[in-house]
C-alpha cells in the first residue's frame, strides 16, 4: 500500500499566495502529515471502480459545535464519466480536561452528487513548469475570489504549484467556484514516488477537474489530465 503524505510548508497556505503567470516550486517542501485516503471513508456512491480522478482532505482546525465539543471535517470528490460525487465528513470531538479533543463517534458523511449531461471533455499532455515565482513574492495568485474558506484555501494552496497555463485553465473554465476542493500530496516512497495534484471547481452547471501527476522531482514537468463537465441542473443531495 503506498503511503500518502500531505505537502506542508514554512509559513501557513493563507498568507502564500502565486505571482500571476507563475508557479511555485516544489523545493524546500516538507511531507510531514499523513492524509487520508477514501479506503478510510469507503462510500456505496463513490466506488473505487471508474474513478478518473479524486482526493480527500482534512480541513484545518476544530470547528466549534458548543461549549467543550467541536467538529472535524474532511472533504471528498471522486470523478467519474458520468458524475460527480462530493463528500462532506464530520466527526464530534469533545475538549478534555488535558486541553486535547477526544473523538466520540464515528465520520459521518453527507454526500451530493452532480450527473453529467454527457461524457466530460477530456485534454492531456505533458506540461512544462514555465516561470517560477519568485522567492518572497506576495502578489495575488490566479484565482480572483479571495481565499476565505477552509476549503477554498486548501484548494488554491494546491494549485498554485500547477503550471500557470493549468491553473488559467482552471480559473477561466470555472470562475467563481462555489464547490472548490484540491490537494497536493506525495504518494509512495524511494524512486517511485510521484506528485499528484487533484483540483476539482464546481460553480452552477459546469465543473472543472485536474489530475496532475509527476515523479518526485523538483519542478519535473505535468502529465496533466483535465475533465471539463456539464452538470444537469439538479443535484441529489443524500444527507448523513
Amino acid at each position: 500500500m503506498s503511503s500518502l503524505v500531505v505537502a506542508s510548508r514554512a509559513g501557513a497556505v493563507t498568507k502564500q499566495t502565486n505571482e500571476l503567470g507563475t508557479s511555485r516550486s516544489s523545493a524546500g517542501i516538507s511531507w510531514t502529515e499523513v492524509a487520508p485516503m477514501w479506503h478510510d471513508h469507503p462510500t456505496r456512491e463513490a466506488p473505487d471502480a471508474g474513478v478518473l480522478a479524486g482526493t480527500v482532505i482534512a480541513l484545518k482546525g476544530i470547528r466549534s459545535s458548543g461549549p467543550s465539543s467541536g467538529l472535524q471535517t474532511r472533504l471528498g470528490f471522486r470523478a467519474y464519466r458520468n458524475r460527480l460525487v462530493i463528500v462532506r465528513f464530520e466527526r464530534t470531538v469533545r475538549h478534555t480536561p488535558e486541553g486535547r479533543y477526544r473523538p466520540v463517534g464515528g465520520w459521518e458523511p453527507s454526500i451530493r452528487v452532480h450527473e453529467s449531461v454527457s461524457m466530460p471533455v477530456r485534454t492531456s499532455g505533458l506540461v512544462p513548469m514555465g516561470k517560477l515565482q519568485k522567492a518572497g513574492s506576495g502578489s495575488q495568485g490566479s484565482d480572483a475570489m479571495p481565499p476565505t474558506s477552509r476549503e477554498h484555501r486548501a484548494a488554491v494552496d494546491a494549485e498554485t504549484y500547477l503550471p500557470a497555463v493549468v491553473q488559467r485553465s482552471l480559473s477561466s473554465g470555472v470562475p467563481g467556484a462555489e464547490t472548490h476542493v484540491g490537494s497536493f500530496l506525495l504518494i509512495g516512497v524511494g524512486s517511485r514516488a510521484e506528485q499528484q495534484i487533484n483540483v476539482l471547481r464546481l460553480a452552477g452547471p459546469v465543473a472543472t477537474v485536474v489530475l496532475a501527476v509527476r515523479p518526485d522531482q523538483v519542478d519535473a514537468p505535468w502529465m496533466v489530465q483535465e475533465f471539463a463537465y456539464r452538470l444537469k441542473n439538479n443535484s441529489l443531495e443524500l444527507g448523513r
